[in-house]
């Protein structure tokens, strides 16, 4: 079977290109994961463009989000809002808050053709104070050795999000292990992050700009994957935070 690569968000896809993809999607959201409870990730986030969902995203500072470039290489910030302490799409959430956009900054080794360097960190227009259910996370500077986590919001083969947000328990994989799974299929540039690669579990569409975590720090954001989601050899991958940490600090100020 041909497998495609996914760009786990599709926001920036045309509707056409949208209607190929879905029918191999075949998980609701995380792919094999569960319904996370709600405030459970207190930083977890996701970026809204022109009032649609558009991604994952995750605070990592008072006045700052970290994300995918997938989802904002085309930056307006009048356009975006960054809703925190969400949990159902549906409905807010006592104590969630929708908060402007005031820059964004893509990664400059970003490529879009090949999804390296998929990182974004997105200044808000007012700085947020924490709460029970928002709260920034602690960047991770050191690769993951055990279980990793991922949330995310992420669409259904029908195009429909998910009630609320899901996780998965999945573990890291080798760096070189992943290259020569994807070897043909996809380029897992050095700054990757690749975990799961168990039949049925991963990061699906739209779940791009999530978070990745481990031992309570924010160790990777999901970046992309294969359709149909969660393959068996075929991990989900990320952009590692330890690998970025420099570059993301220093657009904290």
């Amino acid at each position: 079977m041909r497998r495609k690569v996914l760009a786990i968000a599709v926001s920036a896809l045309t509707a056409a290109s949208l209607t190929v993809l879905l029918p191999s999607v075949t998980a609701n959201a995380i792919a094999g994961g569960s319904a996370a409870r709600s405030g459970e990730f207190p930083s977890a986030a996701y970026v809204q463009e022109l009032g649609e969902f558009a991604c994952g995203a995750i605070l990592v500072g008072e006045q700052h989000v970290l994300t995918g470039a997938s989802c904002v290489r085309q930056p307006d910030p009048a356009t975006l809002k960054v809703v925190l302490g969400g949990h159902s799409l549906r409905m807010a959430a006592p104590g969630q808050r929708a908060v402007g956009v005031e820059k964004v900054v893509v990664h400059p080794g970003y490529d879009s053709s090949k999804l390296t360097n998929n990182v974004a960190v997105i200044r808000l227009s007012e700085k947020v104070a924490a709460t029970k259910r928002i709260r920034p996370v602690e960047l991770g500077r050191d690769q993951p050795t055990g279980d990793v986590v991922l949330a995310g919001w992420g669409h259904d083969r029908n195009a429909k999000p998910p009630y609320s947000l899901r996780k998965v328990t999945v573990r890291p994989v080798q760096h070189a292990t992943c290259v020569a799974n994807y070897e043909g299929v996809g380029h897992v540039g050095a700054g990757a992050l690749c975990v799961g690669g168990f039949e049925g579990k991963g990061a699906c569409m739209f779940d791009n700009g999530g978070p990745m975590y481990a031992g309570g720090k924010l160790v990777g954001v999901i970046s992309w994957g294969v359709a149909p989601c969660g393959q068996l050899r075929y991990p989900t991958v990320g952009s590692s935070v330890a690998h970025y940490a420099d570059w993301i600090a220093a657009q904290l100020t």
